[in-house]
């Protein structure tokens, strides 16, 4: 038979080629991540804040149309409009807070007046102005507010002195602010009234401020399953985010970060951190084009919304993004460009082998004929002989499962007909004597030593024992059957039995579909429940483990092996 040699050059190329499209292959690779909901959120962002545009424009024409007179009207449509530019525009809810104030004033209203005052407090803390904030902090009598505005106002004033702590670098000072919001965070929630969001949210918020992240977590996790609305519900959902970026789950923090932020923005909300720290978070994972998709709309809401504190969060990250974007860019032109010049390279030692290739061609051509018939013949015998040889090792496989399933059976067997003949003699001359006895109390008429006799047969003593001898039968043939069983349960629930003890209503339940025993109804006659309290302690032993439910029956009949000797 006659071989082709290749030329070493066609050789080279050929290796070349298949690393470049290699190299192309391995490059388009990327990570999918689903986006798909905030991306569409962020591009209905101009229709949804064009709608609270709108509504603000309405409340306005009405504060317009109400007449002077009508100062208590005006009052609370002013109010309303705060309200609504609280987390849109800080100018805007600043101007709309002191003129409900001016207006609380002229009806002599003192508690129209404090609300007013909390609502200025409360939009220079969202902006960052904290001096201002507790320059109207100055101006008011405790005395004088009333018991329900008291949690919103200490509340307020933990939340000023917890931001000033975060943005301050001088420690005394840091310190004195970190104690100041403890205090006020504990006044509030002492304000509270019990059974409300506003309570349990604030005792939750207290506990995760303390460093009790799990127990903080917890309690956040309870509130994801009640009925929030959009603002409470991106709270929520910011503050799981934060607690297990700090507990070092950023991956699990992501999907919270995601779902506060989609709340913030159906809300129109520009006053938001999810945006930025969801972006913070896809930057340190590597994610630079989602992260700088956000940082970008963090900034236009930051420059929007007018918060000094949320500039500069923003200027912490954006420049770094907008780096790393540029080096990645600069990167891909350089990869092109070497594509680009490898390529031209392989074009070139293309086109020098044509002339080589076409000269081996002749041979090429007669050596192909022979070599596709020799091999061809030869691949037939290959493949039949592995068709063959797999097939032998599957029937070789399938025999020694069957002869090891024949092995356990027939030992079974013995163990359990030994095991039956045992229990049969023991019960057997039980009842012969319990029947002799009672033979003789009849032929007697002695009915006091007949009920005497029959109150000493304990059925269910009997049936206990013939039982626990069933256990140690079967922990004999199964010696690692509760170590199998422990291995799939969580800590807490896992058996710990001695030697010689009976087995667990659980471990006797598997046991028996260890023996091949699978419908429930017979377990059930077997061990003397109800089939419903057979389904409960599967059920129930199912949601104790460690892997899916479904799983677990399988995993551990399978794990459960035969006595070795």
């Amino acid at each position: 038979m006659k071989y082709v040699r290749i030329h070493p050059l066609g050789k080279c190329v050929m290796f070349l080629i298949i690393g470049i499209f290699s190299y192309w292959g391995m490059q388009g690779q990327e990570q999918d991540v689903s986006w798909e909901k905030l991306e569409d959120l962020l591009a209905q962002v101009k229709v949804i804040d064009a709608a609270k545009n709108q509504r603000l424009i309405n409340l306005k024409e009405q504060l317009v149309k109400v007449s002077k007179e009508r100062i208590k009207q005006q009052y609370e449509i002013a109010t309303i409009l705060y309200q609504e530019y609280k987390v849109f525009n800080r100018d805007s809810a600043f101007y709309y807070a002191e003129k409900s104030y001016l207006l609380s004033t002229e009806l002599s209203d003192r508690q129209f007046e404090i609300q007013s005052r909390i609502n200025l407090i409360d939009i220079c803390v969202s902006s960052g102005m904290y001096y201002e904030a507790l320059a109207y902090v100055a101006q008011m009598d405790t005395l004088q507010i009333q018991t329900d505005q008291k949690s919103l106002y200490y509340g307020l004033l933990g939340r000023c002195y917890g931001d000033m702590a975060e943005y301050s670098d001088v420690l005394p000072f840091r310190e004195n602010y970190l104690i100041q919001a403890k205090r006020y965070r504990e006044v509030a929630l002492a304000y509270t009234q019990s059974g409300t969001f506003f309570h349990s949210f604030l005792k939750a918020f207290n506990k995760y401020k303390e460093g009790k992240l799990t127990e903080a977590l917890a309690d956040f996790q309870a509130f994801e399953q009640a009925g929030l609305s959009d603002r409470d519900f991106a709270l929520v959902h910011y503050i799981t985010g934060e607690i297990y970026s700090q507990l070092g789950y950023s991956k699990k923090a992501v999907p919270h970060y995601s779902y506060a932020a989609m709340a913030d923005i159906k809300n129109s909300t520009k006053e938001s951190l999810a945006i930025i720290k969801l972006a913070a978070i896809l930057f340190q994972n590597g994610d630079v084009n989602h992260a700088s998709v956000l940082i970008q709309k963090a900034y236009e809401d930051a420059v929007f919304y007018g918060a000094q504190q949320r500039k500069i969060q923003v200027g912490a990250i954006f420049p770094l993004i907008e780096q790393q974007l540029v080096a990645n860019m600069e990167k891909e032109k350089e990869r092109l460009y070497w594509q680009y010049m490898i390529a031209i390279g392989i074009l070139i030692a293309v086109a020098g082998l044509t002339l080589v290739i076409f000269n081996q061609y002749r041979r090429i051509r007669k050596a192909e004929q022979l070599l596709s018939s020799a091999n061809g013949n030869l691949t037939k015998a290959n493949n039949r002989l592995e068709e063959v040889n797999q097939e032998l090792k599957f029937r070789n496989q399938e025999i020694e499962k069957i002869n090891k399933k024949l092995q356990e059976t027939n030992e079974i067997k013995e163990e359990y007909v030994g095991f039956f003949f045992t229990q049969y003699d023991d019960i057997f001359e039980k009842f012969n004597d319990f029947m002799l006895q009672i033979n003789e109390g009849v032929a007697a008429e002695d009915f006091r030593k007949i009920a005497f006799v029959a109150r000493q047969y304990h059925t269910r003593k009997e049936k206990n024992k013939l039982l626990k001898n069933f256990d140690r039968a079967f922990m004999e043939l199964y010696p690692n059957f509760i170590e199998e069983y422990n291995k799939l349960m969580q800590e807490p629930y896992r058996i710990h039995i001695s030697e010689g003890d009976a087995l667990t209503k659980e471990l006797r339940i598997y046991a028996l579909l260890k023996l091949g025993i699978s419908h429930n109804e017979k377990i059930a006659q077997i061990l003397g429940y109800s089939v419903n309290s057979i389904y409960a302690y599967k059920t129930k032993v199912r949601n104790q483990s460690v892997v899916l439910k479904h799983q677990f029956d399988e995993l551990l009949l399978e794990n459960t092996s035969f006595r070795t000797f």
